[in-house]
């Protein structure tokens, strides 16, 4: 006999992560756990950046304009990290702590364009239309359960979500 005997009684073998849960370029898609933490992590520090702003509104009693001012300076250098982080590797801060990247669909950065303005800019000036914003955001957040695992912002920039 030449070559390995194969066994008759073995359990059949399965392929154990499905093809769409890779790109074509080999990189691993993100699971929604992945994307939904990374997205919580971001809105969290966005919120901690702000609480001092929200401790002088309520300690000096301000008006709204100079609590927006104070919300302007201490939320600016945070978004601008974001969004140079994006722009740059594809990660924002909740992103690189789950380990997740944006990339274009050919695999290369997404840049300041199709990683901020497309993915985010669009569908926050979206979820301000009355009526249909909400709705928008729904739609967005439930498309990640598909096969390709792709949100509608994913859709609208040419990006995915990968692990690394």
């Amino acid at each position: 006999m030449t070559g390995p005997v194969a066994n008759p009684y073995a359990a059949p073998v399965a392929e154990l992560e499905p093809a769409w849960q890779t790109s074509e370029f080999g990189y691993r898609l993100a699971n929604p756990g992945q994307r939904w933490i990374g997205a919580f992590l971001d809105q969290l520090f966005a919120i901690l950046a702000a609480v001092p702003a929200i401790v002088a509104a309520a300690v000096f009693e301000l008006g709204a304009f100079p609590v927006a001012g104070i919300a302007l300076v201490v939320l600016g250098p945070l978004a601008v990290i974001q969004f140079y982080s994006i722009s740059t590797t594809g990660q924002s801060l909740g992103k690189k702590i789950c380990k997740t990247r944006i990339v274009r669909l050919d695999g290369s950065p997404p840049g300041f364009l199709y990683g901020v303005v497309m993915r985010a800019w669009l569908f926050w000036a979206a979820s301000a239309i009355p009526g249909i914003g909400s709705a928008i955001g729904l739609v967005d957040a439930l498309l990640v359960f598909r096969a390709d695992r792709r949100c509608l912002h994913d859709q609208v920039a040419g990006t995915r979500v990968i692990q690394i």
